[in-house]
């Protein structure tokens, strides 16, 4: 996305990709959202969230100890 499509409009604007990527000069009424300060939310408020948001996000859920390998017999 490009900063620069939005500095005329009257107000704030926050623009949001997924992959985080937005162009041009920096504008006083235009603000970036980066991907993983929303990922970071979802999961910190996982339980204002919506049932089917919820449920995803559980199924989502990073690990933080993986499942050990089967040793093969």
């Amino acid at each position: 996305m490009n900063r620069d499509n939005y500095a005329n409009i009257d107000g704030n604007v926050y623009l949001f990709t997924t992959k985080g990527q937005v162009y041009g000069k920096n504008r006083e009424n235009v603000f970036s959202v980066n991907p993983k300060d929303i990922t970071s939310f979802l999961y910190r408020n996982i339980d204002l969230m919506p049932t089917k948001i919820k449920t995803w996000l559980l199924l989502t859920l990073p690990t933080l100890n993986p499942a050990p390998e089967l040793s093969e017999v």
